[in-house]
C-alpha cells in the first residue's frame, strides 16, 4: 500500500466512525423530541452504515471506498429529505462537502459538490412547497450560491494544503536523504574502523559496541549490551568512576593511557578517549569511548629503551672490559702467591679469587653484549648439542637430586646455526632450571618436536619454585637478577643469541609449580 492509499484508508476509517456517531446522535435526538416519530429511517441508516463498513474492510482499493462513503452519505441524506422534507434535513446536504474536504482531494470535493447541487435542485423543484413554505426564490438562490462557494473554497483550500504538503514532503525527503547519508557514514565508521568503540548509558551500562571491540576484548555484542561495562579491572574501578563523572559533567577525556581486562583475563594497555553524546537540547543522553590497543606500542617502547641501555652498556663494556681484565690478572696472580704462604692467607685468598672470577664472568658477558661476535653457521643436528650439554651437568644433577629427561618427538630436521652459541643458550637455561629447584630436587624435562616443515620447538620445563608475575615482567632487563651471585646478563645474552638465529624465546612460569622455556628455531627445509 502506497503512502497516498494509506492516508486515504485512515481517513475512510475516520469518516465512517464520524458518520456512525452522527447517525446515533441523530436517532437519539429525533426519538427524544418525538417518540412517535417514524421508525422507518433508522434501520435504513444502519444498513447504509454497515454497508460502508463492509466496503471498507473488503475493498482493496481505498480510493473506491472513499467514493462509496461520499455517495453513501448523500444517498442517506436523499432518503431522509425524501421521507421527511424539512428545512433542517435540507441543510445537512451541505455537510457532505465539509466531510469530503478531509480527503484533501479535488475529485472528492467535485463529487460531493455535484451531488449536493443535484439534491438541492431536485428538492427545490419537486418539494418546494413542503420544504420552503417560508422561503422565497431569492433565499433559494443563496442556498445554491452557498453550496457553490463552499465547493470553490474547499478546492482552493485543497490546492493550498497540497502545495504546503508537497513542500513538506520535499523537505522531508531532503532531510531523510541527508539523515540517511549521515547514518550510513556513521554506520560505516562505527563498523569498519579498526579502533574499538563502546557506547554506554548514564548508569554505566553498555548500549552498543562495534566489531573492533569484539575483536579486541573477546566479548560478543549480545553478551555485554545491557550489562555493566566489563573491561575495567577491579583495581581501576575507582579511577574509571571518577572519569565517568567528569564526562557526565560535560568534559571530554582524550588519549588517556590505562589498562583494560579482556574476556580471557588478559590485560591490555589501551589509549582511551571518552566524550558525551548530547541530544538536540544539549542534554547528555549517553557516553561513547574510543579505545586503541597500545600494547604493542608499549612493548616496542620498552624494547627501544632496552636497546638504548644495551647500546650504552656495550659502549662502556667495549671501552673498559680489556682495561679491567689486565689489572685483574695481575691481582689474581699475586693473591695466589700470597695464598701459598700460610693456611690463613690461603682461606682469604680463595674468597678473593672467587670474587675475582665472578668479576671476570661479568666482564665476559659484557664483552659479548658490547661487540659483535663472530658467528659460524653450519648444518647441525640439534639433538647432539642437547646431549653434549646434559652430559656437562650430569654430576651437578646427581648432587642436587635433579632428574633430567630428554624426549625427541618425531623426525627432527637439521638446523643451520652456530653450535657454540647454542651450547651457551642451553647451558644458561639448564643452569637456571637447576638453581630454581627446591632442596629436595625435582625434574627437568627437555622436549624437542617439529612445529612445521621449517620450524621446531625446544621446551625446557622444570618443577622448581617458579617465578612471580611481577618478577617475570622484569626478567631480561640488564642487571636484574634474583640470585645472590647472578649478573642479570645471562638471560639477556641467551635472548640475543636466539634472535640472531631468527628464533624466538618465550618464558612461562607459575609460582610454586615451575617454569617452562620455549625456544623456537628455524630448520632446514
Amino acid at each position: 500500500m502506497s503512502n497516498r492509499d494509506f492516508l486515504i484508508h485512515r481517513r475512510n476509517v475516520l469518516l465512517i466512525r464520524l458518520l456512525f456517531v452522527f447517525y446515533l446522535l441523530m436517532t437519539i435526538v429525533y426519538f427524544g423530541l418525538d417518540p412517535a416519530f417514524s421508525t422507518i429511517w433508522p434501520p435504513v441508516g444502519l444498513v447504509v452504515s454497515l454497508s460502508l463498513v463492509s466496503i471498507l474492510y473488503f475493498s482493496k482499493k481505498p480510493s473506491i471506498t472513499m467514493y462509496a462513503i461520499i455517495v453513501g452519505y448523500f444517498v442517506y441524506l436523499f432518503y431522509i429529505n425524501f421521507q421527511y422534507p424539512y428545512l433542517v434535513n435540507y441543510i445537512f446536504i451541505f455537510f457532505g462537502i465539509i466531510l469530503s474536504s478531509l480527503y484533501q482531494s479535488y475529485r472528492a470535493i467535485v463529487l460531493s459538490g455535484s451531488l449536493s447541487l443535484i439534491l438541492l435542485l431536485y428538492f427545490f423543484t419537486y418539494h418546494f412547497d413542503t420544504i420552503f413554505f417560508q422561503v422565497d426564490s431569492f433565499d433559494i438562490a443563496y442556498f445554491i450560491l452557498f453550496a457553490v462557494l463552499m465547493v470553490i473554497f474547499f478546492i482552493y483550500q485543497i490546492r493550498f494544503m497540497n502545495s504546503l504538503w508537497r513542500q513538506v514532503e520535499e523537505k522531508q525527503k531532503s532531510t531523510d536523504h541527508k539523515l540517511h547519508s549521515t547514518q550510513e557514514h556513521l554506520h560505516s565508521f562505527f563498523n569498519q574502523t579498526a579502533e574499538a568503540i563502546i557506547v554506554g548509558d548514564l548508569n554505566g551500562k553498555v548500549l552498543d559496541i562495534n566489531p573492533a571491540f569484539e575483536n579486541l576484548y573477546g566479548w560478543k555484542k549480545a553478551e555485554v549490551v545491557g550489562q555493566p561495562i566489563p573491561i575495567i579491572p577491579k583495581e581501576f574501578v575507582s579511577e574509571a568512576n571518577q572519569r565517568w563523572k567528569q564526562v557526565l559533567s560535560g568534559e571530554v577525556i582524550q588519549s588517556l593511557e590505562t589498562k583494560h581486562v579482556c574476556k580471557n583475563g588478559s590485560i591490555k594497555n589501551v589509549e582511551v578517549s571518552i566524550s558525551p553524546i548530547k541530544d538536540m537540547e544539549g542534554k547528555i543522553v549517553a557516553l561513547t569511548g574510543i579505545l586503541r590497543d597500545v600494547t604493542e606500542k608499549k612493548i616496542t617502547e620498552e624494547k627501544l629503551v632496552n636497546t638504548e641501555k644495551l647500546s650504552t652498556l656495550g659502549q662502556i663494556a667495549a671501552g673498559l672490559a680489556h682495561e679491567i681484565r689486565n689489572p685483574l690478572a695481575v691481582i689474581s696472580g699475586y693473591i695466589q702467591i700470597i695464598g701459598k704462604d700460610n693456611e690463613r692467607n690461603s682461606r682469604y685468598s680463595k674468597v678473593m679469587l672467587s670474587e675475582l672470577n665472578r668479576i671476570d664472568l661479568i666482564i665476559s658477558e659484557l664483552l659479548f653484549l658490547g661487540k659483535p661476535q663472530a658467528v659460524h653457521f653450519q648444518r647441525i643436528d640439534i639433538r647432539n648439542i642437547i646431549k653434549e650439554v646434559t652430559i656437562l651437568f650430569e654430576s651437578q644433577l646427581q648432587q642436587q637430586g635433579v632428574q633430567c629427561v630428554t624426549e625427541f618427538q618425531g623426525e627432527i630436521p637439521d638446523c643451520y646455526l652456530d653450535p657454540n652459541q647454542l651450547k651457551q643458550v642451553f647451558v644458561n637455561t639448564i643452569k637456571n632450571a637447576i638453581e630454581a629447584m627446591p632442596s629436595n630436587g625435582g625434574t627437568i624435562s627437555i622436549q624437542v618436536s617439529p612445529i612445521t616443515h621449517d620450524e621446531l620447538i625446544i621446551s625446557i620445563k622444570d618443577t622448581g619454585v617458579g617465578i612471580p608475575e611481577k618478577v617475570l615482567e622484569k626478567i631480561g632487563n640488564p642487571f636484574f637478577t634474583t640470585k645472590e651471585e647472578g649478573t642479570g646478563l645471562g638471560l639477556l645474552v641467551t635472548k640475543q643469541i636466539i634472535e640472531s638465529h631468527n628464533g624466538q624465546l618465550n618464558i612461562k612460569s607459575e609460582e610454586n609449580k615451575g617454569t617452562t622455556i620455549e625456544i623456537l628455531l628455524p630448520t632446514i627445509d
